[in-house]
């Protein structure tokens, strides 16, 4: 669906609903936050106002081999592991940019669907591939030191281990009354559940709603109702509750919609303000990022939370001192725990030298000659 062009409210910007925890129930001990959030009105600036560490990074290509659609990101140590979404095929690279192995085919293993892998994840000091009915585990050189054949991928239930304690998250289904769908466990025991007048077959998302941190930290995400949870090893720390403007906000009496798809995308049609799309959790030392859309925007925000205060990444204008690159205008968004990373396409590097020529500015010739490269490009920056 083309974005279209936003009209202007007067008066309705400044009427609130919250969506509140209909949907989800936990107890009421724990601290939650409600934060009000303008997406319109969100700062962004420029490139050397807002960013640090700017570096862009050329990717080796291995052969023939050309890296055509990058996926998910793993750091570990200094290496940088991710897969090609058209295949599933494996790449390994250091920070550099360097390639030091691809995994393309594994002996004992055939492929279906013509995809390797379907999700990288992390295990320990490890990178994990992930297919229908098998694991492989490697290590940073690329070597694989472990297969598991008899594996089950689920696309639905999500779990993470903070200090050897279990959570599981469950997404939203047609349940039956007496089958309630619990959203979040802990080690077996109900933490949130789903209230059951709402029959929800599904919940238009984006990306991981489960994510561990590290060892003491993970969160989850509700994205109706808008809602992020900091877990730790005993449980929900605190529930941070985001509340738009009624114009983008999807009442309780909508959830009807989720049923299937064609009521989803019909919604969607029809109300394109409302915030349809709301996950994708990130977090540095810093700042906690998410992702969110509707038919008219779609960014990235990332949310201080000692100052309760928002910066929209796609409204952070390029400017000389990155030679008018524009590197936030997309939906890629990686962390390593202290810097982010996203990816710029060569023919990118075409359209910044015109805009470089229209504002008189030399662009450097280190980033000229990135219109050549065979591979996508990984920017790699910090928020100020």
């Amino acid at each position: 669906m083309k974005p279209r062009f936003l009209l202007p409210f007067i008066g309705i910007l400044l009427i609130y609903f919250s969506a509140n925890a209909q949907l989800i129930h936990y107890s009421s001990d724990i601290p939650k936050e409600k934060i009000r959030i303008i997406p319109e009105q969100m700062y962004g600036g420029n490139v050397s106002e807002s960013l640090s560490e700017l570096t862009y990074i050329e990717l080796e290509t291995g052969g023939e081999r050309v890296l055509e659609k990058p996926g998910e990101l793993i750091f570990i140590y200094d290496r940088i592991a991710l897969l090609d979404n058209n295949e599933g095929v494996f790449y390994l690279y250091n920070q550099q940019g360097k390639l030091i192995k691809v995994i393309e085919k594994i002996d004992g293993i055939k492929i279906k669907n013509q995809m390797l892998f379907y999700e990288l994840i992390k295990e320990g000091n490890h990178f994990v591939g992930l297919a229908s009915d098998y694991k492989v585990k490697i290590d940073k050189e690329g070597n694989i030191i472990e297969k598991d054949l008899n594996y089950k991928y689920k696309n639905q239930k999500k779990s993470i281990e903070l200090n050897k304690v279990a959570f599981e998250y469950d997404i939203p289904a047609r349940s039956t009354d007496t089958v309630p769908r619990h959203a979040l466990t802990r080690n077996g025991k109900l933490l949130v559940n789903y209230n059951l007048k709402y029959k929800i077959n599904q919940s238009y998302y984006e990306g991981k709603t489960l994510i561990k941190i590290n060892d003491s930290l993970g969160f989850v995400v509700f994205p109706i109702p808008y809602t992020i949870m900091a877990l730790n090893e005993k449980g929900v720390s605190k529930v941070y509750e985001f509340i738009f403007p009624a114009v983008n906000s999807i009442d309780t009496s909508e959830y009807g919609m989720f049923e299937n798809n064609v009521k989803l995308y019909d919604f969607v049609d029809h109300y394109p303000h409302k915030i349809h799309a709301f996950g994708r959790i990130l977090n540095d030392k810093n700042y906690l990022y998410f992702y969110m859309a509707n038919s008219y925007f779609q960014k990235w925000v990332a949310f201080d939370q000692k100052n309760n205060k928002f910066i929209s990444l796609v409204d952070i204008v390029p400017d000389k001192s990155n030679d008018f690159l524009n590197i936030l205008n997309r939906e890629d968004l990686y962390t390593d725990g202290s810097l982010l990373y996203t990816f710029i396409y060569p023919d990118e590097i075409a359209v910044a030298k015109i805009k470089s020529k229209e504002e008189k500015h030399v662009m450097r010739k280190k980033y000229a000659d990135l219109e050549k490269s065979k591979n996508p490009i990984l920017v790699r920056f910090k928020l100020k």
